[in-house]
């Protein structure tokens, strides 16, 4: 993974899932994700990008479903492909849905 989105991107975002949403969230890119299909499919995930992963999350917590985050160690990869990210644009797309579905979140409920 590249350092910015190792080191910066995906720590950020992550942070901002944790704070806004509740989700004890420590890499909001995780692909190795297990749920029951019956529920995941209520939630009507649309996103086309790389911030389906966020959208995922944030959905599950909108809805009460549970979610639980384990350590997976991984080994380098070799392979001599160029990664598929955009950096910039992906993460833009990731904080945009994060503040744009923020209202939603009972922890950011302005009280009167």
């Amino acid at each position: 993974m590249p350092f910015l989105n190792k080191y910066v991107g995906t720590p950020f975002l992550s942070f901002l899932i944790r704070i806004i949403y509740g989700i004890k969230v420590y890499d909001n890119n995780a692909g190795m994700r297990i749920f029951k299909t019956k529920k995941i499919k209520r939630l009507k995930l649309e996103s086309p990008g790389m911030e389906f992963a966020s959208e995922m999350l944030i959905k599950m917590s909108l809805n009460r479903l549970k979610y639980k985050e384990l350590i997976l160690k991984f080994r380098k990869d070799y392979r001599n492909s160029k990664p598929h990210l955009r950096p910039l644009s992906d993460g833009i797309r990731h904080l945009k849905y994060i503040i744009c579905n923020s209202y939603k979140s009972k922890r950011f409920k302005i009280q009167n």
